[in-house]
This record gives C-alpha cells, structure tokens and sequence, in this order.
C-alpha cells in the first residue's frame, strides 16, 4: 500500500481496504487529490471518534463482528453535529451482512465491486462535502453556545447591577424616610416647645421679652404691653428703652453690655414707666 500523506486533522479519508483493492483504491485517490490514511481495524473506531477522519471506505470483508459493534458505539456517541459518512465497498452477491452494517454505521453510501474511478470517486466526495458541512454546523452551534454564554454572563451582570441598584436606591429612600420623620418629630417637639413657651407667657403675670445674642430686644410679653401702655406695633427695643427711667437708661445699658460680654446671668433694679405714666421698680 502506499505510505501515509502529511494532512492536517479531520480532512482524510481513512482507507480499511486490504489487497489489491486497497491499492486501487489509493491510487484512485492520490490522482484525484483527495488525502487519504490507510486505517486498521484496531485504530479506525479511535480515530473516528477523536474527530480526526472525514469519512472512511472500508471493506465490508474486514468488517467483523466485534469491529461492527466498536464503530456502532463510536457513532452512537457522536455530537449533535456529526453523522460520520461511511463507503461500504462490497460484492454484488452480498444481500443481508451489507443491511445490517448500514444500519449499525448510520450515514453510508454504497460502492460494488468491480471499483471504478467514476463511482467511487464521486462517492468520496458527496461524503467530503457533508462533513464539512456538518462541520460547519459546529462551528455554527459553538459560535451560538458562546453567544449564549455571553448573553447568560451579561444577564446575570445587569441583573446583579440592578439589583445592588435597587438595595442602594431602597437603602436611600429608607434613610430619607427616617430623615423625614426625624424631621417631623423635632418640627412637633419645637412646636409644643413654642407652645409651652407662649401659653406660659401669656398666663404669667411675669413680664417676659426676648432679645438677640447682641443684647436687642426682639419680642416682648402681651403682659409687657398691657403695663407699661406700649402699642404693639413699636419695635420691642426701642419701647423698651422708652418706658426705662432716663436716670437709669445709662446704668442698665452699661450693665447689659457687661453682661453679654462676660455671658454670666445677673440681677438687676430698674424702673420702668407704667401705662398710667407713673414709675415702678423691676428686678430683672
């Protein structure tokens, strides 16, 4: 038989043809171009299943039995993809062996003895062409798998975003929920703080005022006015200091002024102008 030609992977055509045949056989694929590795019975099944042969003539004489059965595991355990072609080359009186190996090998095409470069040929190529298209149809379905693949990968990374979106988003609207209501709690206790202030104003017979941290008086009590007879519409400092004894206007304010500088409380006697125009002493 002639020697092995230097092919790459998957584009020979495994020859299991003994005798002179198999000779015949070569020589009708060296001149047509088409590569070729002489095959045993003990390496075809390996080879076919590791993917490295694009179809295979076999002699149905050196099929036997155990041989049948190795290559009917291998086809049976291809991928979707693969339908490993088969040329079955056999003797015109064979009639029932040939329909039992057809349909152990699955994807086989038929050639009878005597052979001839016109029939046989043609058959190896048909069987060429649907591995490559079967082939293809790997390529085509890995290329999907991995698109698959990457579109799975990108699902579960948009989804992990919108999901640490989601509890970033829930987080913030939890925190300004509770910013709301700490808000609305200080508002309310400011507002009864307010309330208690007036209400104990207005019930006390104290005459009370408040003033800036400057020492400007900026409201003063109904209870105020009502004493000493100011219009509620003056500016609460400047009635103020229009109802004090004008002998007293200068000590007070001296001692305001000290008092807001040292920050330290202090009691002090003063006299006011009352609504009926007379004077009376206060402790402040």
């Amino acid at each position: 038989m002639a020697s092995k030609e230097t092919v790459s992977a998957d584009e020979n055509v495994a020859v299991l043809v003994s005798g002179a045949d198999g000779e015949l056989v070569e020589a009708m694929l060296r001149e047509t171009g088409i590569r070729y590795v002489p095959a045993t019975p003990e390496n075809l099944p390996d080879a076919i299943g590791s993917h490295k042969l694009a179809a295979a003539v076999v002699d149905e004489a050196i099929l036997s039995d155990d041989l049948v059965l190795a290559l009917r595991a291998v086809v049976s355990g291809q991928p979707a993809w693969s339908n490993f072609p088969f040329i079955l080359l056999m003797q015109r009186t064979s009639v029932s062996r040939p329909s039992e190996i057809i349909e152990a090998l699955g994807n086989v095409g038929v050639v009878e003895r005597p052979l001839e470069p016109s029939i046989l040929v043609p058959n190896v190529r048909a069987a060429l062409r649907s591995r490559r298209r079967q082939r293809e149809a790997e390529a085509y379905l890995l290329q999907r798998q991995e698109a698959e693949t990457r579109l799975q990968q990108l699902t579960e990374s948009l989804e992990a975003r919108v999901r640490a979106r989601t509890q970033d988003l829930r987080s913030a609207n939890e925190r300004l929920l509770r910013e709301i209501e700490e808000r609305r709690r200080a508002e309310e206790q400011l507002r009864e703080s307010e309330e208690l202030y007036r209400y104990t104003v207005e019930l006390s017979q104290q005459l009370v005022w408040t003033a800036s941290s400057e020492g400007r008086l900026l409201s003063v009590s109904a209870r105020f006015t009502e004493v000493t007879g100011l219009d509620r519409k003056v500016d609460p400092h400047e009635g103020w200091l229009s109802v004090l004894h004008p002998e007293d206007e200068g000590p007070i304010l001296r001692l305001w002024k000290q008092i807001l500088a040292s920050g330290e409380p202090a009691s002090v006697e003063f006299r006011m102008r009352l609504a009926d125009g007379s004077y009376r002493t206060f402790i402040a």
